[in-house]
């Protein structure tokens, strides 16, 4: 196992109907070297012999950094906590993208940021690290914190279940000039698998930029190519963190491709589109929770550990229902949930929204020391004495192509830091979801939301 890769080995056996990429297909999956269609950017650099000047007392990374398992059961309250923790931090997330753009599909994968900036947090001191663990919701003490995050992992790569892959990867790009201190290698190293890859941002960035974009497009195989556009590696640039999750889930049910056909779809400004929909053909047991202001549906995937919950507001209650939006809601929501026969019709969709910047949106949420040069305390990554690193970028993107075969959806995170000096539930319900919705895709187990979005147009 590469030290920086963690890998979940589950078969995939669902081929993915047009639109999405089918992974049998190409001779690429992620962690692979090639495959159909991948977009790379030449002039990468080779890790060989570039561990140089790095850390303080480099940690022996010769021997395999995947986490340690040995504390998953004692930190299973913890990882609960954590999860609904990351929970809270994604709805926050959300009610900010929300209020910039209120009317357009949209789509983020709030454990892929989590992480990014936990690896992040864990060379955070001072008012810095109290800020960043306020927004993040962070409650846990770091060296507990870091192993319930592995923790996670650890359930996550146990989902083993024929029709469903699931990776997710981290890693850390240092400065060849760059000291780091060997406790932050060590927490990245240990426990969320990150070992470090050497690169010259100095004097090379945009070769470095295309070196973490091509380790992102193949851990995405390779959905998401280019989430650092030109200029946003700079000489300036120290350190990157970056993490990338890839999801391949088979629906548990069956949709008849023969019932698909065109129908309206009603947007938030009241005119209609004709989006291609389909369903199983039939009232099936699903688990499903109605009130006066929505209708909510959660569909199973392959395993019955990982799930996608389908929230569709009652018209005219898309605004309320949205605002609303936040962990009590979801909580109260799921655990709602109960078995009921349901024939549900739903949309076939693909999004993928251009890279965005979280930086305003988590400076907004209180998070400001970090991104501000000569405030911003990371002296629990770096010693060096001349000068201090800050937050410079979060950028993040991610994919989602959903038809009758199941769910491919990927996201990516770059962390990049620079150097300057209540329910009613009927009998029997039909489910058409024929105007604006929700969608979350969530670990059951853990209740870790992996992707939450917005649909306000599938045609787009």
């Amino acid at each position: 196992m590469n030290a920086s890769h963690r890998w979940i080995p589950w078969l995939l056996v669902a081929a993915l109907a047009p639109g999405c990429v089918d992974p049998q297909s190409s001779p690429a999956s992620p962690g692979g070297s090639s495959g159909v269609g991948t977009q790379t950017e030449a002039g990468l650099p080779s890790d060989a012999g570039e561990q140089r000047a790095i850390v303080d007392a480099p940690p022996d990374l010769s021997a395999e950094a995947s986490p340690d398992v040995s504390a998953e059961d004692s930190a299973a309250g913890d990882s609960l906590l954590l999860a609904a923790d990351n929970t809270r931090f994604a709805f926050d997330v959300y009610q900010s993208l929300s209020q910039t753009d209120a009317t357009t599909n949209f789509l983020f994968a709030p454990y892929s940021i989590s992480l990014a900036l936990a690896m992040t947090y864990a060379g955070a001191a001072g008012e810095t690290a109290t800020q960043m663990a306020s927004v993040l919701h962070f409650e846990l003490p770091p060296p507990r914190l870091n192993q319930a995050f592995q923790a996670i992992d650890v359930a996550l790569a146990s989902r083993n279940g024929q029709g469903l892959t699931l990776t997710v990867a981290d890693s850390l790009w240092v400065d060849t000039s760059f000291p780091l201190l060997q406790p932050f290698v060590g927490t990245l190293t240990t426990d969320y698998g990150g070992a470090p890859h050497a690169v010259d941002f100095v004097d090379s960035p945009d070769t470095a930029r295309a070196a973490i974009n091509q380790w992102i497009s193949t851990e995405t195989s390779p959905q998401i190519p280019s989430l650092l556009a030109p200029g946003s590696i700079t000489s300036d640039t120290r350190v990157a963190l970056a993490n990338a999750i890839y999801f391949d889930g088979a629906w548990s049910i069956a949709f008849n491709g023969a019932d698909s056909g065109d129908r309206a779809f009603t947007r938030l400004d009241g005119s209609t589109v004709s989006v291609r929909m389909m369903t199983p053909g039939s009232a099936l047991p699903l688990s499903y929770a109605e009130t006066s202001e929505y209708q909510a549906v959660e569909i199973p995937y392959s395993g019955g550990a990982t799930a996608m919950v389908l929230l569709l507001p009652a018209v005219g209650q898309f605004s309320a229902v949205e605002s609303g939006l936040n962990e009590d809601l979801f909580a109260g929501l799921t655990g709602a949930l109960s078995r009921a026969p349901v024939v549900l019709v739903m949309p076939k969709f693909t999004l993928q929204p251009a890279p965005i910047s979280l930086a305003a949106v988590l400076t907004n949420l209180g998070m400001s020391d970090a991104f501000t040069r000569g405030v911003a305390d990371f002296s629990g990554m770096t010693a060096a004495s001349n000068g201090s690193p800050w937050l410079d970028q979060v950028l993040h993107q991610a994919f989602v192509c959903v038809n009758e075969d199941g769910t491919l959806a990927t996201a990516a995170t770059a962390a990049l830091l620079g150097w300057a000096g209540s329910a009613v539930v009927p009998d029997e319900v039909d489910m058409t979801i024929d105007r604006p919705f929700f969608f979350f895709i969530r670990d059951l187990p853990t209740g870790t939301v992996l992707f939450v979005g917005r649909v306000t147009d599938p045609s787009q």
